[in-house]
């Protein structure tokens, strides 16, 4: 531990952890991480006398992932507490588990033991933390408990290893067996039963949001045969785990974890519009969509809040509802394909209509208060877990318009292109160098980007763009 003198002659005692904390900046770089870490450490020293308290002081932890997009400078211990709490895991005792471990192995090991090696497998740093026999026993622990609920998987699905995986890095097997079954009961129950209702509906919802925030985009994917239940499965069945790097996915997980796993089919959508660069300008986007670039969270949460402010609210509603409503799941998957909304007209997003802010809440989760409109809304309980959510979003207040994103330049989020630019496309003749409206891409999408654009897969642009 190390101690700062204070103003007031008193001492402030600092984690060790925190004490070299954005060693490498300016001291006015340093200043704001660390007032965030400093939040973090306190909220983490907090005493509480009941769960109520705990849930008070969840809401001051979704402002701190929400602001700084994930945990600022949480340790594997510090995010450990803070995953427990956001599940409400209520204890981690060694001997349900060990009682769970007595009845192993479970009918599903031998599909189990082909699938753990896999588990990551290309991530390094994975690799050293997590022993795949850990990913073995605890997923056998899972479907031979003796306290299994209606509510837990029946058997093992593909993509429970990779859905495990970050609980595994972030804790101790007895902890990450108490967090994964909630997380399960909870979160995302569909995603974890036969036929894989909730991840089909998934794609789906990822198909009609970019056909709503980016119309033509969708359009054009759809003319070259890239549709979601290809592209997107793997990263909507394992809620981007399998994107990496893991560091960036535990980040990204401090947010899902946070203000509800729903949000997993609009996180897709904004990792799909930090690839538009290419996708827009090849005739075989699928080649490029079996890669990822490498995952940025704090940039996928900014463009998530962002795009989920201009969904209609009948969209948000089936996107909060999807993980947990069977009848909902199984219309979504067994929907038609959605029509091109290249042959309709624009929605009306280009014209920057004003939108109003709202929840990323699901809509049985109460807000935290005592105003009458919460009474109603503590009353509805969660379909497959009967608990009352109490996750709230602050910090989307009044009327908002889709702003311009530094990264993005003229196009913003890509949501259009100016007029005068699509002219310039359509009226350059053959063989002419057209000219493009800029384009800003920072960090690692623009290697990602300028790598595959050098690749010979790479093709020219398609002739509706030249």
């Amino acid at each position: 531990m190390t101690t700062t003198p204070a103003a007031s002659n008193r001492t402030i005692t600092i984690p060790a952890f925190l004490a070299n904390v954005g060693a490498g900046g300016t001291e006015a770089e340093r200043a704001p991480a660390l007032a965030e870490t400093r939040k973090l450490a306190a909220l983490q020293r907090r005493v509480h006398e009941s769960w109520e308290e705990v849930c008070v002081s969840m809401r001051d932890v979704r402002v701190l992932v929400v602001s700084n997009g994930g945990l600022p400078a949480a340790d594997r211990r510090g995010r450990r507490r803070l995953w427990l709490a956001m599940l409400e895991v209520r204890g981690t005792g060694v001997d349900g588990y060990e009682r769970a471990l007595a009845l192993c192995p479970s009918a599903c090991a031998g599909k189990i033991n082909n699938d753990a090696f896999r588990t990551l497998a290309g991530d390094d740093e994975f690799r050293k933390a997590v022993a795949t026999e850990s990913v073995v026993r605890v997923l056998n622990a899972l479907l031979s408990a003796p306290d299994r609920s209606a509510s837990d998987p029946p058997r093992y699905v593909q993509g429970m290893n990779t859905l495990l995986a970050p609980f595994l890095y972030v804790m101790d097997e007895s902890a990450a067996f108490y967090a994964f079954r909630q997380f399960l009961r909870n979160e995302c129950p569909l995603y974890a039963r036969p036929s894989l209702p909730g991840v089909h509906a998934c794609v789906q919802l990822v198909d009609e949001c970019l056909a709503f925030v980016d119309p033509h985009l969708f359009s054009h994917l759809r003319r070259h045969g890239a549709v979601a239940k290809i592209y997107a499965f793997p990263a909507a069945m394992t809620l981007s785990a399998n994107v990496g790097p893991l560091q960036q996915v535990v980040r990204l997980w401090d947010f899902l974890l946070a203000f509800g796993v729903h949000l997993n089919v609009v996180c897709i959508v904004a990792q799909l519009l930090a690839m538009r660069e290419l996708l827009v300008t090849t005739s075989s986007p699928m080649l490029f969509l079996r890669s990822w670039p490498p995952l940025r969270a704090a940039a996928v949460i900014r463009r998530t809040r962002e795009l989920y402010d201009l969904l209609p609210e009948s969209l948000r509603s089936r996107i909060k509802r999807h993980a947990h409503d069977p009848k909902l799941a199984e219309s979504l998957a067994s929907a038609p394909q959605i029509a091109d909304p290249a042959a309709a007209p624009a929605v009306g997003l280009t014209g920057g209509t004003a939108v109003d802010g709202s929840s990323l809440k699901r809509d049985h989760s109460p807000q935290l208060g005592n105003s009458p409109s919460n009474s109603n809304a503590s009353s509805r309980r969660s379909s497959a877990s009967g608990r009352p959510r109490a996750k709230t979003f602050a910090g989307t207040t009044g009327q908002k318009r889709i702003r311009t994103a530094g990264n993005y330049g003229e196009l913003g989020l890509g949501i259009t292109t100016p007029a005068t630019v699509q002219q310039q496309h359509l009226a350059s003749p053959a063989g002419a160098r057209r000219i493009r409206g800029k384009r800003l891409v920072a960090g690692s999408e623009a290697l990602w980007l300028l790598e595959r654009k050098l690749s010979a897969e790479f093709d020219s642009p398609p002739a509706a763009l030249k």
